[in-house]
C-alpha cells in the first residue's frame, strides 16, 4: 500500500517533497516494531546515538527511528499547517504497540 501512494504520489506531485515525508511519517508509524527503512532514510547513525544519549531515551528497551523533516511536525499534527523549517522527528517502537511519536524538534 505504502509502495503504490508513494509512487502515485511521486509521479503527480513530483517535486513535493512534504508529501513524500508525511506519507513516509505515516509508514513509520504504523508498525509495532521498527521496520525497514523506506521512503525515508533516518539521520547518520552517529548523531542519532548522540541525539538519543543527549535526550536520554531508553535504547535498550525501545527501538527509535529519527527522521530528517523540511517541515514542523508539531504545527502540522496540532493546527494542520505547513512551517517550513528543517526539523527532526523521534519514533519509537516498543514491540507491542503502535509506534508513537516521542520527539518533534
Amino acid at each position: 500500500m505504502f509502495e503504490i501512494i508513494t509512487d502515485y504520489s511521486k509521479q503527480t506531485f513530483p517535486n513535493d517533497a512534504i508529501l513524500q515525508q508525511l506519507i513516509a511519517v505515516d509508514y513509520y508509524l504504523h508498525f509495532k516494531v521498527k521496520p525497514k527503512s523506506l521512503f525515508l532514510e533516518e539521520i547518520d547513525f552517529t548523531e542519532k546515538n548522540k541525539l538519543i544519549d543527549e535526550l536520554k531515551l531508553n535504547h535498550h528497551k525501545y527501538r527509535y527511528v529519527v527522521l530528517p523533516l523540511d517541515f514542523d511536525f508539531k504545527a502540522f499534527s496540532a493546527e494542520q499547517t505547513i512551517v517550513n523549517e528543517n526539523k527532526h522527528l523521534i519514533i519509537q517502537y516498543n514491540g507491542t504497540s503502535k509506534a508513537e511519536i516521542i520527539n518533534a524538534y
